[in-house]
């Protein structure tokens, strides 16, 4: 399989506290606040949310490792984004969405993203924008091996009608060199709201960081960083970081 491809990885691994939960479905809610600042979000968790495999709207062709996907509102075919996402209290018209687990607000092929593999624990000064974190880890896609039981790739999908629509991107892989971690996750990101949800189909999240940043690293909020524990997310998982000013 290509992803037995061969590189050197160098990377350092901290052990932050993680909560531990039986089940659960990760969603990011926030309410409208000053423009002074960024703001604060804090994390609610619940259980037994229904993690939908998507087999459409797929950005990998073949094999990914590292990979930016740029969307804009005014890009078309797989590029547009469907609508402005709304986070810190500031308004984002394009996107990147990483091959790593994560959605940068604000940047654009110019104004370039990053496809870091290594991950931090927040905050962290690998981004200089926004990020929105479902699972910031090494991860790998083949769009052609379907003997997990899923499709591989990292998916779009926007359902509802406006301005109540909802844009869901979709993590369905594995861990780079290590074909049996397997990776689902999900964000969904709401129409004229800063209500982020994160949504998780397997156990896992051992090294990976879960959380939310704003730009210029001014305020941040993890659920869980290189915890070691194979149940720091776990299937049915639903997480809600609700936004103050």
């Amino acid at each position: 399989m290509s992803q037995l491809m061969q590189r050197a990885r160098t990377r350092t691994r901290g052990i932050v506290g993680s909560f531990l939960m039986a089940a659960g479905v990760v969603v990011l809610t926030a309410t409208s606040a000053t423009a002074a600042g960024p703001g604060l979000y804090s994390i609610s968790a619940s259980g037994g949310a229904t993690f939908a495999f998507l087999t459409s709207g797929n950005h990998v062709s073949g094999v990914a490792d590292d990979v930016l996907f740029y969307m804009s509102t005014t890009g078309s075919g797989a590029s547009r984004l469907p609508f402005a996402l709304h986070l810190f209290n500031q308004t984002y018209l394009n996107a990147a969405l990483s091959t790593n687990g994560n959605v940068q607000p604000g940047v654009t092929p110019t104004t370039p993203g990053t496809a870091a593999f290594n991950n931090d624990c927040l905050p962290t000064s690998t981004f200089g924008r926004p990020a929105v974190m479902p699972f910031w880890d090494d991860l790998f896609f083949d769009s052609n091996d379907t003997s997990h039981g899923f499709m591989e790739g990292v998916f779009t999908r926007t359902t509802g009608s406006a301005p109540h629509r909802k844009f869901t991107v979709s993590w369905q892989g594995h861990r780079f060199n290590d074909a049996g971690t397997l990776v689902a996750a999900q964000v969904i990101f709401q129409e004229n709201s800063q209500t982020v949800t994160y949504v998780y189909g397997l156990n896992g999240g051992a090294s990976a960081t879960v959380g939310i940043q704003s730009k210029q690293q001014l305020s941040s909020r993890q659920w869980t960083c290189n915890s070691g524990s194979n149940t720091a997310v776990v299937s049915g998982l639903r997480l809600t970081f609700v936004h103050s000013g």
